[in-house]
């Protein structure tokens, strides 16, 4: 690593921290697309990534690059960020980098979606069940993948889900579901900070492939698809199913 490189970046385990929110908005928005870019071509990516908005409580707050890891850190891949960083922001712009652990990831996550991710976790964020008179299903995990941009004002929360919905039943032949988009069901209502569960969304189908940088939509890659209930799933009884008497906690 360059001692330009380590000049400017701090890379710490994860401190006493306040996970404020995701950092948005168009230039974040292409320096995630860029680390990931990096990323990819080097196959040095981690398990998950995110770019989050933090408050400490011995120095003024910023932005942190926070890494979910499932081996010893990659001084290759931090760099990759950290040179990507400095080559779109000024000089004196700062990035934290943390390495998070588990419990500390899952708190991460109620304010914060990945934007890079090779791998889900071992546990899924919530649970979803349909609600719009559609044939009585098991619950679906629900894993967040990245938050997109788009015409909704609260954006799109793209999510991975298992077991898929059977792609036969929308014209799909053999491709059954594996991710959906979801949007808030009510005003003023957000999937990103869901204060009451369960939480009524808007669930809707890619239509085209999106890639691993795109974040954002230009309109026309989903389509209606069904309205759904989410379950917290770090305490959430799912009614209506086999999983209706069980307690799924984190």
């Amino acid at each position: 690593m360059s001692n330009q490189s380590k000049s400017r970046m701090e890379v710490w385990r994860l401190p006493p921290v306040r996970f404020v929110r995701e950092q948005m908005g168009r230039t974040e928005d292409q320096l995630k697309a860029a680390i990931v870019r990096r990323w990819t071509e080097r196959e040095c990516g981690p398990l998950r990534a995110y770019l989050v908005e933090v408050e400490y409580r011995w120095k003024k707050g910023g932005v942190a690059l926070c890494i979910a890891l499932d081996a010893d850190p990659d001084g290759q891949m931090v760099e990759d960020a950290v040179v990507t960083f400095h080559g779109m922001f000024r000089s004196d712009e700062h990035l934290d980098v943390f390495f998070v652990k588990q419990e500390q990831e899952r708190r991460l996550r109620q304010v914060c979606c990945p934007f890079f991710s090779s791998k889900r976790l071992p546990v899924p964020d919530f649970w979803m069940l349909t609600t719009d008179g559609a044939m009585l299903e098991e619950p679906r995990a629900c894993y967040k993948t990245r938050r997109l941009a788009g015409g909704h004002s609260d954006g799109y929360l793209l999510c991975e889900i298992v077991p898929p919905f059977v792609g036969q039943r929308y014209g799909l032949g053999a491709r059954d579901i594996h991710r959906v988009v979801m949007t808030g069901r009510d005003p003023g209502s957000s999937v990103f900070a869901i204060k009451k569960w369960p939480a009524d969304v808007h669930v809707w189908r890619l239509t085209v492939d999106v890639s691993d940088e795109v974040f954002a939509f230009a309109g026309d890659e989903f389509e209606s698809m069904i309205w759904a209930e989410l379950y917290d799933s770090r305490f959430a009884t799912l009614p209506g199913s086999a999983q209706s008497s069980r307690v799924v906690k984190m």
